[in-house]
């Protein structure tokens, strides 16, 4: 499936272009496993030792907090202020076309990998998903 910079730019008005002229990604993966069509992302400085041999085609960041990764970061950047959503937008559509649209996660409870933050509540008949973020 590739996901283009348009349709991330409809769902998430907030993302740019900062660096390099990629249009469009493959998949998403984490900086030390990403392949040359994927994405990737950086939400925390202590990751800053991956940008250089990171084989991703497309960083996800915000460059205001991580002014090293247009210098650091071989690739492209997109930049937004708010990295994680855009993260789950990618993740969604991803999942979408993996599982397809008919077998969505309806389990009640939270998948093994949604991310709760710590003190949100969630009903107990409520489906959080896979690559949810709350």
């Amino acid at each position: 499936m590739v996901i283009t910079f348009d349709f991330l730019q409809k769902e998430c008005p907030s993302l740019r272009r900062v660096k390099g002229e990629v249009e469009q990604v493959s998949g998403l993966n984490q900086l030390d496993s990403a392949s040359s069509q994927e994405a990737s992302f950086l939400v925390d400085h202590r990751y800053r030792s991956l940008l250089k041999p990171c084989l991703a085609t497309v960083l996800i960041t915000n460059v205001e907090e991580f002014p090293y990764a247009v210098e650091e970061f071989p690739g492209s950047i997109w930049h937004t202020p708010d990295p994680l959503s855009v993260l789950g937008v990618l993740a969604f559509v991803l999942e979408q076309e993996r599982f397809g649209e008919d077998e969505r996660w309806s389990e009640a409870g939270v998948h093994s990998t949604a991310i709760v933050e710590q003190g949100a509540e969630v009903h107990p008949d409520a489906s959080i998903g896979p690559y949810c973020v709350v």
